[in-house]
């Protein structure tokens, strides 16, 4: 038996009612669009853009490139679009986690600590000592001046060490650099969107219902909520943008530190420890500024 289509007369050749049922539903169905979309037209008026509603935002001064950003960002908005262009600069940002556990402070501080230790062992005053007649007849005197060239080359090979870890440092902190003004830049994107879309939305009058159509309140709290996401990306990146200011802050003290040690304080220390175990007698004048020199350098912490 064929197939015979339901909207289909075959007894005449010609479209069936039920056909022709369907072929008017169409029609009416598209003079419904049609009248939705002249609805829209007509009842959403676009209120022009206010440059001092700017100050109501809570979004903090606005410079004139920005006011003139917002405006051009505020006249192509619609209710209906997915507003995905607040987040495009700001995908490529890198966490914070892996920030921090690349920063360098630690490792300066761990560096510091070592040199003070060593310093203890390298104490030209325990040479000395070790100068006495019964340490030299019990052998004490070698032991001590064994440990002291071990704690000399210990201090250089850490001196050769605290260098690399400047120069560490200092690449971690031109890192730094560009990460903070990746996230200047972003909350500047993420500011001025956010700015248009809260205009946008304060002036925004839905058009009446129609019949069988989400009303035009339902795309406007679709449009908020995604407001709501861009504020809440903007705080998080003020905060990641002032971490990143703490945490250069740090490593840049760190580097002060150790660079005025290893390039300043230890040369002095080294002299005057050399002047102490090149005096054949007793020189207090000489012990003094040999302690007050490791005093300053270990005052470095």
């Amino acid at each position: 038996m064929a197939f015979v289509h339901p909207l289909f007369d075959p007894s005449d050749g010609k479209i069936g009612a039920r056909e022709k049922c369907g072929l008017i539903a169409g029609e009416e169905l598209g003079k419904r669009w049609q009248v939705t979309a002249e609805r829209k037209a007509l009842s959403v008026e676009r209120i022009p853009f206010d440059e001092s509603k700017l100050a109501t935002l809570s979004l903090g001064e606005f410079t004139p490139d920005e006011i003139d950003l917002v405006a051009h960002i505020y006249d192509g908005l619609d209710i209906d679009q997915a507003y995905p262009a607040a987040f495009g600069e700001v995908a490529e940002i890198s966490d914070m986690g892996e920030i921090l556990a690349a920063s360098t402070a630690t490792i300066m501080q761990e560096t510091i600590g070592t040199l003070h230790k060593a310093l203890n062992d390298a104490n030209p005053e325990n040479v000395i000592k070790g100068r006495s007649r019964l340490a030299r007849w019990t052998g004490a005197a070698i032991e001590v001046e064994m440990r002291y060239r071990a704690a000399c080359t210990r201090i250089s090979t850490l001196v050769d060490g605290a260098r690399q870890r400047i120069a560490d440092s200092d690449a971690f902190v031109h890192r730094l650099d560009g990460l903070r003004q990746a996230h200047v830049l972003a909350i500047r994107h993420l500011r001025v969107h956010l700015a248009a879309g809260r205009l946008y939305t304060a002036g925004y009058v839905p058009p009446p219902p129609v019949a069988g159509e989400l009303g035009g309140s339902a795309a406007k709290d679709r449009f908020t909520r995604r407001l709501s996401n861009i504020a809440v990306m903007l705080h998080s990146t003020q905060m990641a943008l002032a971490q990143i200011d703490m945490v250069k802050a740090q490593v840049k003290s760190q580097i002060e530190r150790l660079g005025q040690a290893v390039e300043v304080l230890l040369t002095v220390w080294r002299n005057h420890a050399f002047s102490v175990l090149a005096s054949s007698v007793d020189a207090p004048e000489l012990t003094n500024s040999y302690k007050l020199a490791l005093s300053h350098l270990k005052g470095i912490n």
